[in-house]
């Protein structure tokens, strides 16, 4: 029995509050009742103590007290008049529901418990002519009172056992449906999106059933939603040839992909239990840090950031980045890209172009108008020296010249000779 449960806590409190309620009523019964008794009980006596005075009276101012002493003694009978005393001007009993009494002076009268006395003196147009004093008991009005009471208190119980059992059954039959439904949300934080609750009726609850089901359902397909995504995202990242990771703002690795292992050489706990700065080229080291803080640090992604990394076997390799910081998370997704060999093709490129234009300062060409003689051939220098034809081209030129004879010349010069 779970006293915390939302019934026990209502019934415990509607119980308690009729209870107050109830207490509440019986006092002012009680009082009102005690009141009533008190007040109804003086008002008899006080109608009793006038009726005695007009024939007590007549009795001591005609001296008649033979017939008065057997009056008193049948009155006293009564169970709520104890002792009558009637006593002349002098204060001196003269006729008493106690015979031994008479003649004596009257006594001092002390009310005790129940009893008390009531005083009537007994005038006359000469004046005071005697004392009438009576003892009455209101035992039996009071004992009447707290049988009411009793049977009042009885009565009171009874009906807070009958409101009690009524309340037990009210507050099952309004909470046992949201026992239900406290039981189905349970059984939903267990994973159990089946779950379905009646949701019959137009009151409160089941309004409240109705949306629990539609919540549940829409929580169910997106769920469902959710983890289509999330294998995707898994079998695109499991299956990616880019090195894909999520690192900390601390600069440390949540989780990579398989390629790291592909194109570094490194085993996943290898790389997890390292900051990234242990596998980034010193030379690199602080351009990444600058982009760490400036960039990532303040929620800007960053695109096509270029850094070396250390791979397994000592070398290193050029990555090329794109990061977008998610600061909510406190972490980075990554992706980088192997450029190595396309760093070191521009790298050839850089290399080839240098010695390319290292030649072009080296060459030497022939530009502009010769200055020839028409008939020797020789040709005019910036010096103003005139050289043969073969020397300035030569000097002009990375040309080499080979003497050699064309055919027309072997043949001129072959008849000269023999002439």
């Amino acid at each position: 029995m779970n006293l915390h449960s939302l019934k026990y806590k209502t019934a415990i409190f509607i119980i308690l509050f009729e209870s107050l309620m109830v207490g509440l009523v019986l006092y002012q019964f009680d009082q009102v009742s005690f009141n009533m008794v008190h007040i109804q009980a003086k008002n008899d006596n006080q109608s009793v103590l006038a009726m005695m005075s007009d024939t007590c009276r007549f009795a001591i101012i005609n001296d008649e007290y033979k017939e008065l002493q057997p009056y008193l003694e049948n009155i006293q009978r009564q169970k709520r008049i104890k002792t009558i005393y009637l006593s002349d001007r002098s204060n001196v009993i003269v006729a008493s529901s106690e015979p031994g009494t008479l003649g004596r002076p009257l006594p001092e009268l002390e009310d005790y418990g129940h009893n008390y006395w009531l005083r009537q003196q007994l005038l006359n147009k000469a004046g005071l002519v005697g004392t009438l004093a009576v003892e009455f008991s209101n035992e039996l009005l009071f004992k009447a009172y707290k049988e009411g009471r009793t049977r009042a208190i009885n009565s009171a119980l009874l009906f807070m056992i009958f409101i009690v059992a009524v309340t037990i059954l009210l507050v099952y039959f309004v909470t046992r449906r949201l026992s239900r439904l406290v039981d189905a949300v349970n059984a939903v934080a267990q994973g159990n999106f089946d779950i379905r609750i009646d949701s019959s009726g137009s009151d409160e609850i089941s309004m409240l059933c109705k949306k629990f089901n539609s919540m549940t359902h829409q929580l169910k397909l997106s769920l469902e939603e959710r983890k289509q995504a999330e294998e995707a995202f898994k079998r695109i990242f499991e299956l990616s040839l880019d090195m894909v990771c999520i690192a900390d703002i601390k600069g440390s690795f949540r989780k990579i992909n398989p390629a790291w292992n592909t194109i570094l050489g490194y085993q996943e706990i290898e790389l997890l239990e390292k900051p990234l700065l242990d596998f980034i080229h010193p030379e690199d080291q602080a351009r990444t840090l600058e982009v760490i803080k400036e960039k990532l640090g303040k929620g800007e992604p960053v695109f096509n950031f270029e850094n070396r990394y250390r791979c397994k076997d000592g070398t290193y390799k050029w990555l090329e980045w794109i990061s977008r910081p998610i600061l909510d998370e406190g972490v980075t997704y990554a992706i980088a890209r192997d450029v190595s060999k396309r760093k070191q093709a521009e790298e050839e490129k850089e290399v080839l172009i240098a010695e390319l234009n290292r030649a072009l300062d080296e060459v030497k060409t022939l530009r502009g108008i010769i200055p020839i003689c028409s008939y020797c051939k020789k040709i005019r220098d910036d010096e103003g020296a005139w050289d043969i034809i073969e020397a300035y081209i030569c000097s002009h030129s990375e040309a080499q010249f080979s003497h050699s004879v064309c055919p027309d010349c072997y043949q001129k010069f072959k008849d000269s000779d023999l002439d």
